[in-house]
């Protein structure tokens, strides 16, 4: 019950946050919202076939900071292409996954297509095929550093 609560007070202050407005009708579109996504959420994981895999604080300090660097330098890669300083060599490979869980392939999908350039096409038992724009991007992926930490990390164990 504290679980519910504490997220339910999260999203009402990250709505808050987010809006900027103190006005009665927005507080109460952001309680009404909030209730929302909290049954929308408590209904989804009701569901038998959604394993209930946890992600670790040591996730959020220190995947995140690194992925959001990840993300900017790939910008910058990227962007450096399309200005034509560079020209594009497309590629498209299956690359191999560590992940032992769902949530940890789904982690890494999500954060290969987050990354500007590299697009996750199709998750399989035990590799992810992705399209990238640079024959860098691609070797990065290669080198399978992102899978690695999102592995170190224990994701859902």
């Amino acid at each position: 019950m504290f679980k519910t609560f504490l997220f339910f007070f999260f999203l009402q202050l990250l709505w808050l946050t987010f809006s900027g407005v103190y006005n009665p009708l927005l507080i109460g579109l952001g309680l009404f919202s909030c209730s929302l996504v909290m049954l929308l959420s408590f209904a989804l994981f009701r569901a038998d076939n959604i394993s209930k895999e946890t992600v670790k604080i040591s996730f959020f300090i220190y995947y995140f900071p690194w992925l959001v660097k990840e993300i900017f330098l790939s910008g910058i890669k990227t962007s450096t292409n399309v200005v034509g300083l560079k020209k594009f060599e497309c590629s498209e490979k299956e690359i191999p996954l560590l992940q032992n869980n769902d949530l940890g392939k789904a982690i890494y999908a999500n954060s290969v297509t987050l990354t500007p350039g590299t697009l996750t096409i199709l998750v399989r038992d035990r590799t992810v095929l992705v399209h990238a724009l640079c024959k860098d991007s691609m070797k990065d992926l290669q080198s399978s550093r992102m899978d690695k930490k999102i592995r170190d990390l224990e994701v859902g164990e």
